[in-house]
């Protein structure tokens, strides 16, 4: 998403983060859409798969390392992005309740943990600057729905995407994001950035139970600040 790739890109500039910044454009530029299959009160809890095309200025070796699709899943306040590339897996945890985002990197045989509290958010939340929405009157059926399309300012970046209020969110679905003014669920979406264009398109909208513990740093996990992270590969 925009708030994680900045935070992550302000702190890391070796090659290998380097890299990894290539694929955090394309695993954190959404964020944390979510949604209800039925037209009910109750809030959606379950997975969207989304299809990733990429267009522009990306040289064919690190376009092989990048994911062609990702998963989220959803309960309550929770959303869990999980991403598969070529380096290994990349997964962001949302708890948009309290403004918390916890990054899993199994990477190179390590597996890493980086959690961003509130503080760290709203801080990087005032630099990017205000978010604006227009709607385009644009419309397209995705997986069934009518999806509106709109147009995201967020300084110099312009995202698109369809949204749809025909499936319900649950609370605070867009709180910790670029798309916390965008009503209803985002079905699709492109974000432009460093001369990369990434579309995501769902594929899959699936109900089901979701075990608390995807919300939480496995045990083999090690927990480290951005600033260890950095100095790891050689930031």
């Amino acid at each position: 998403m925009l708030l994680f790739y900045y935070i992550c890109s302000k702190q890391t500039k070796s090659f290998i983060m380097k890299k990894i910044t290539y694929l955090l454009i394309a695993v954190f530029a959404i964020s944390l859409s979510s949604c209800s299959l039925f037209k009910n009160d109750k809030p959606f809890e379950g997975y969207i798969k989304y299809s990733i095309d990429y267009e522009g200025d990306v040289d064919e070796a690190t376009l092989a390392q990048l994911p062609t699709s990702t998963k989220e899943y959803y309960k309550d306040h929770k959303v869990r992005k999980e991403n598969e590339t070529a380096m290994g897996g990349i997964y962001t945890i949302s708890d948009n309740a309290n403004m918390e985002i916890i990054m899993l990197l199994d990477i190179m045989g390590q597996k890493l943990a980086v959690k961003q509290d509130s503080a760290d958010l709203k801080e990087a939340f005032a630099e990017i600057g205000e978010i604006e929405v227009n709607p385009t009157g644009e419309t397209k059926e995705i997986l069934g729905y009518n999806a509106k399309k709109v147009e995201i300012e967020v300084e110099d970046n312009i995202f698109t995407a369809y949204t749809t209020t025909e499936i319900k969110s649950p609370a605070n679905a867009h709180l910790a994001d670029q798309f916390k003014n965008v009503e209803g669920v985002i079905l699709e979406y492109s974000v432009t950035q460093r001369g990369i264009t990434s579309t995501y398109t769902a594929t899959e909208l699936e109900k089901e139970k979701v075990a608390d513990e995807m919300f939480t740093i496995p045990e083999d996990y090690e927990l480290k600040t951005q600033e260890e992270l950095s100095t790891m590969f050689g930031g």
